[in-house]
């Protein structure tokens, strides 16, 4: 989702590209004190969004829009190896007004279920893609320094590391 959220900022031009990155605790406390297990993520980019070619490209297996840029087209199927649900909420520009796509992962036959567009009141093309409810059997790093390092550690082998500022946030 972060390489994603990277090229969709490549892709419009923008200058001041941003992706933040919430990881969502547990609201149960441990009772050894120790910090709750994170369990979803939330990636945000101000980015071009999810245009009709992105949507088409999306709910194409194995698609190759992004294959110039070292796309591969099953990066949303690793999401759902790993989350329970994945929903995208993204704001685009289409013939000069923005529109607001929102749509959940399917699991079945269907890569994209729920689908609703509608007119949007923002100005400024921006997508969400949120990683929630870590399967059971999974798990993730509770400290934040450590899925951060983990983060660069991959990003730094992707084919596009792209220069952008990323954030990591804690809900």
């Amino acid at each position: 989702m972060v390489v994603n959220a990277i090229q969709a900022i490549e892709v419009c031009g923008q200058h001041q590209g941003e992706i933040h990155i919430r990881a969502i605790r547990s609201p149960q406390a441990e009772l050894s004190s120790s910090l709750p297990d994170i369990h979803s993520f939330a990636v945000e980019d101000n980015g071009i969004g999810f245009t009709n070619e992105n949507r088409d490209s999306f709910d194409t297996l194995y698609g190759d829009l992004k294959l110039k840029v070292g796309g591969k087209g099953f990066g949303r199927f690793t999401c759902l190896k790993y989350f329970d649900n994945v929903h995208v909420e993204s704001v685009f520009r289409e013939n000069g007004n923005f529109l607001r796509r929102t749509f959940c992962m399917g699991r079945e036959n269907d890569i994209i279920v729920d689908e609703k567009i509608t007119p949007a009141n923002e100005k400024q093309a921006h997508t969400v893609v949120r990683l929630l409810e870590l399967k059971e059997g999974k798990s993730i790093d509770k400290k934040l320094s450590t899925v951060a390092r983990i983060l660069v550690e991959k990003l730094l082998g992707s084919p596009r590391g792209g220069s952008c500022l990323i954030t990591i946030l804690m809900s």
